[in-house]
């Protein structure tokens, strides 16, 4: 995660090999799905990393902040994972 967040703009998963190069293709591969799944990030049709959950208990999430309507939570909950 850290090597991810390092990374300057949004890395592809084949950039993942080149800043973790101790780990094989199936490693990230299965480590990625793990992340994925578990929702602390979210990778797009491309390949892109575009988005990681926020690690730093300090900081507030656009959900905790955003205002919104009781239709837009109940949809969201009923789409969350």
């Amino acid at each position: 995660m850290q090597a991810i967040r390092d990374f300057e703009g949004y890395p592809k998963l084949r950039d993942v090999r080149r800043m973790l190069p101790s780990l094989t293709p199936v490693q990230i591969n299965v480590i990625a799905q793990y992340l994925e799944r578990s929702g602390a990030i979210v990778i797009d049709a491309d390949g892109y990393i575009t988005w990681m959950r926020n690690e730093d208990p300090g900081r507030l999430t656009l959900g905790e902040v955003a205002e919104m309507s009781s239709d837009l939570k109940e949809l969201l909950k009923k789409h969350t994972i």
